[in-house]
């Protein structure tokens, strides 16, 4: 006879029992991917059944989608908190005088001197980050994954990334030639911080390695000399 998994579980509220799973599906698909998680992994974590896995989340990529929202939901309300602590990232629009064309000719916000917003864009996403490994691990993972297009992941992560340009574009200075390529650089500076932080296994300093790769982006933008370097 062949060995089954038998779980004697707690019963949940059915909004309960579908955050474990979540959370346990979180895990695991940041852990190992969507390829190397089963059903039955998230069963084992969750101690219950695939049965009952599948009468929350009727198919393995229903479930993906599902932790994918989630995460999206949590990304984007820390997002709006720290916007509401650092002020808006975007560039204002300049009048001929060169001063902020808004009430008063000054940006709203907490603006440090010399520093534009796309600087502090970067800062709040490394923030978030560190705050939440699962998170940046989870999005590590699966982009990477997902970069075959049979990935069922595949087109909700172009759709993101296309969405994170649009918001990177927003905060480079105006009368930057090529303002996409710029924002490109801006995001790749971001990952490349996220990958090694995770490849580190999250011991090493955080704030020193954001200062290595905020002076290889000011590098890259020939503005090394301009204002001090933020840290998260």
């Amino acid at each position: 006879m062949g060995n089954t998994t038998r779980h004697t579980h707690t019963r949940l509220k059915a909004e309960d029992r579908r955050a474990q799973i979540l959370d346990a599906a979180t895990s695991l698909l940041g852990t190992r991917g969507f390829w190397g998680t089963s059903l039955q992994d998230v069963a084992d974590a969750c101690e219950f059944t695939v049965t009952g896995i599948l009468y929350h989340f009727p198919t393995k990529e229903e479930l993906l989608e599902a932790v994918l929202d989630a995460a999206d939901a949590g990304f984007t309300d820390a997002v709006i908190r720290e916007l509401a602590h650092e002020g808006p990232v975007e560039e204002p629009v300049r009048s001929e005088a060169g001063s902020p064309d808004v009430p008063g000719g000054s940006t709203t916000g907490e603006e440090q001197p010399g520093e534009s917003g796309i600087w502090r864009l970067c800062r709040i996403l490394i923030r978030l980050d560190v705050a939440n490994p699962d998170r940046a691990r989870l999005y590590t993972v699966l982009e990477t994954e997902a970069i075959e297009p049979e990935h069922p992941a595949h087109d909700y992560f172009v759709r993101r990334e296309r969405r994170l340009v649009g918001h990177f574009q927003s905060t480079v200075p105006r009368g930057v030639e090529d303002r996409e390529a710029l924002a490109r650089r801006a995001m790749s500076v971001v990952s490349g911080f996220r990958l090694q932080w995770l490849k580190a296994g999250g011991v090493a300093d955080p704030v020193r390695t954001w200062e290595q790769m905020n002076i290889a982006l000011r590098e890259m933008l020939g503005e090394c000399g301009r204002g001090t370097a933020p840290q998260p």
